[in-house]
């Protein structure tokens, strides 16, 4: 199953990022979806879900035993996908800070300047309305990873009780 959902996975990423990219996708289809990256994470959640789904109903697998075995595994894959978007810069983190672990992303693919365009909250507090691309900004793809990890451990320790007929509560 999990090189099932790996299969499925890339492809629902690929066609919900070429999809996204229409227009590019037009001008050269053969570079663009063969190219190495554009992978939309929620593409792949979806494609591989609609995948998962037709084989626990052609192996008459119940729903909540697999979503149990499976929530582990799920929530760690989400964390690291947010380190991949930490590292990428791509403009999923947070709002500018002061603290002293703010991260410069001016080099990522949606600098501040980009990701902050139409916020006028935050275009308020600088000079011109433009934040400038090397404003210190919260990791928030920082924070998810750590709170994923957390769900990870929490979501370990529940296999030890016993109250349910779930893989994760049967250990």
């Amino acid at each position: 199953m999990t090189i099932f959902l790996i299969i499925f996975g890339l492809a629902g990423a690929r066609i919900l990022s070429l999809l996204e990219s229409w227009n590019d996708f037009l001008k050269d289809p053969i570079e663009m979806a063969f190219s190495a990256g554009g992978l939309t994470w929620y593409g792949g959640f979806f494609l591989a879900g609609v995948a998962i789904l037709w084989a626990m109903k052609r192996r008459k697998l119940k729903f909540f035993i697999v979503a149990d075995a499976m929530a582990p595994a799920l929530i760690l894959g989400y964390g690291v996908g947010r380190l991949g978007c930490h590292s990428s810069g791509d403009g999923d983190y947070g709002i500018p800070t002061k603290l002293p672990w703010g991260v410069d992303y001016a080099c990522g693919v949606g600098p501040p300047s980009v990701a902050f365009r139409y916020r006028p909250t935050i275009e308020a507090k600088f000079p011109g309305g433009i934040v400038p691309n090397n404003v210190l900004c919260h990791p928030t793809p920082i924070y998810e990873f750590i709170a994923c990890v957390i769900i990870f451990y929490v979501l370990r320790r529940l296999r030890k009780w016993k109250r349910t007929d779930t893989i994760l509560a049967r250990a």
